[in-house]
């Protein structure tokens, strides 16, 4: 009977090993799942955080370029128009001037027109 007993203690011993084996283990696979999951949410903040700074400078370091090619540009087309009312300017002045020489000299207001491109209006103001 005491072979018997030890037998059952034994027994018992045994699968209260196994149990608490089998919950220690469950124990442990879910710690290493928290820890897992703890670490993909981790990366996946850092990561967002990291996309979001990468943004603000992106966006910054852009605004900056397209602020200084704006201002080239600006400047092209400044310089452009400029030179164009420059040309425009001169190009009238000398027609002024022609018209000028050609009242000095008689010619009809109508042939003037056509030759200086003037307007009516503009060479009875040089009269």
């Amino acid at each position: 009977m005491a072979e018997e007993k030890h037998k059952i203690i034994k027994a018992a011993k045994e699968e209260v090993e196994e149990i608490l084996s089998d919950a220690v283990i469950r124990e442990i696979n879910e710690f290493k799942q928290t820890a897992i999951w703890e670490e993909n949410s981790a990366k996946r903040y850092a990561r967002e955080q990291g996309l979001k700074e990468g943004r603000r400078l992106g966006k910054k370091i852009g605004i900056r370029e397209g602020i200084r090619e704006g201002i080239k540009e600006g400047i092209k087309q400044g310089i452009q128009q400029g030179i164009q009312q420059g040309i425009n300017k001169g190009a009238k002045e000398k027609q002024i001037e022609i018209a000028k020489k050609m009242l000095k000299n008689g010619m009809k207001l109508e042939q003037i027109q056509e030759m200086t491109e003037l307007t009516k209006e503009e060479i009875e103001n040089l009269i």
